[in-house]
């Protein structure tokens, strides 16, 4: 095949998962959108728990180390040599890897749940729910480790350029997820029962996406004589620089500020950060439309030597996002709490104008940063982005310490964007330039 027939390839790639996300991704985001109001009506108080709850299960969901990201990006070379036994190989790796991480994160939470107190964890103003806190820690911690344990096999997909096949998997449990809610809140207004139906949903997707994957591919099927100690220490090697920067730093910046704000103000404050952050998921959840199956298609344009294809797709992913920040923060800070209360929640929440500007200037930071990222990683750099990201987040948490103390969740909120704008907002797109410019081709002058 000639180079335009992979490019060819590869956009063909790239616009039927974005399309069949649409249905998937989207579908999801959308009801998450929905399930917001009607899990705070439905919840009252208790609506806090969940949101609490959420922020402990996204760090269970780390249990995997980052390995998927080192199997996406060998997947990915290796499908594009057509090396069946390397992706085998890999595979095999990735899912021992990833089962040895969620046994030791299952033995790990069920000691401290049941020898910690809640009120220890959280602060003293969540010990009117701390038996129902403790009960839905139990079902999220059984739900989020069973999907970590088969997330190898959507990465895998994801290095295969399949992404629209998990997608489809979605798509469909999307329905299942939206009768649950529907209907289901009204006999069981309880957090275990919105964690059931807002995430046992996505396990069945992952279930039903790795049967279908081993399935029809059974020189997939994971085998211990496949993995080697190699492999395993190079996979850890990358997984942990994808841990870094695609889990750890995200959690400690985004569910470490909602953990100072419960510790800090209270179970009121945590309820209004929930709102944020699940109006940001649904932002965000049309970026990884974009997103997911652009890092696979970069990894695998520069193996073939493509680099004037990445350069283009950097410009077009750049503008995009420039445009829809402009956007999103002008809404937000204008539009945002009257639509808050008088469309969409229907009640009453202490979130003004310079809440959501505050939160659209953190979520469009964060995109441009993961945007960056996706993009330097798909390119072989890995390290020291990630490292610096890490770093970010620490120091966020730190200055976000005193900005929760003094000015509230406001505080909170501009030190997570003062962090940004001192890292990762300009190193990583100055870094991603020169990278490009490095490998420019004289034949290509004007992609550069």
């Amino acid at each position: 095949m000639t180079d335009e027939d992979h490019r060819e390839r590869r956009a063909r790639r790239m616009n039927l998962a974005v399309m069949v996300s649409l249905f998937s991704k989207g579908g999801n985001s959308l009801i998450q959108l929905v399930a917001l109001p009607l899990a705070m009506r439905a919840l009252g108080d208790s609506f806090a728990v969940y949101g609490l709850m959420l922020s402990v299960m996204w760090v269970v969901y780390m249990a995997d180390m980052g390995i998927g990201g080192g199997v996406n990006r060998r997947i990915a070379s290796a499908s594009a040599r057509d090396d069946k036994e390397a992706m085998r190989r890999t595979t095999s790796v990735g899912f021992f890897a990833t089962c040895f991480f969620c046994l030791v994160t299952a033995v790990a939470c069920s000691l401290v749940l049941t020898f910690v107190p809640v009120t220890t964890l959280f602060g003293e103003g969540f010990a009117p729910y701390a038996g129902e806190l403790r009960l839905c820690l139990w079902i999220g911690l059984a739900i989020f480790l069973g999907m970590v344990s088969l997330s190898t096999f959507s990465c895998v997909r994801d290095g295969m350029q399949e992404v629209h096949v998990i997608n489809s998997f979605g798509a469909a449990s999307n329905f299942v997820q939206a009768a649950a809610l529907l209907v289901g809140l009204h006999y069981f207004p309880d957090v275990w029962f919105l964690i059931v139906a807002m995430f046992g949903t996505q396990f069945l997707a992952f279930l039903a996406n790795a049967i279908h994957l081993l399935w029809k591919r059974p020189w997939l099927v994971p085998r211990w004589s496949d993995v080697s100690v190699p492999v395993i220490r190079t996979m850890l090697g990358e997984g942990f620089i994808m841990f870094l920067a695609f889990m750890l730093a995200p959690a400690l910046q985004r569910e470490g500020m909602k953990w100072l704000i419960g510790w800090k103000i209270g179970p009121k404050a945590v309820e209004h950060y929930t709102i944020l952050t699940q109006l940001g998921f649904f932002a965000a959840g049309f970026v990884v439309m974009f997103m997911r199956p652009l890092w696979p298609a970069v990894t695998e344009a520069v193996s073939r030597g493509d680099f004037p294809w990445v350069r283009q797709m950097k410009n077009k992913v750049w503008l995009v996002w420039s445009v829809c920040s402009l956007l999103g923060i002008m809404c937000m800070g204008w539009c945002g709490p009257w639509l808050l209360e008088h469309v969409y929640i229907r009640k009453p929440v202490s979130l003004d104008g310079r809440d959501m500007a505050l939160y659209g200037a953190v979520l469009s930071l964060t995109i441009w940063s993961a945007v960056n990222y996706y993009l330097l990683a798909g390119c072989g750099d890995l390290r020291r982005p990630a490292f610096l990201l890490a770093v970010e987040s620490v120091f966020a948490l730190l200055i976000g310490t005193a900005g929760v103390h003094y000015f509230g969740l406001d505080g909170g909120l501009a030190a997570l964007s003062l962090a940004m704008l001192l890292f990762s907002a300009w190193v990583l797109p100055v870094r991603l330039q020169r990278l490009l410019r490095s490998q420019a081709s004289p034949a290509n002058p004007s992609v550069a």
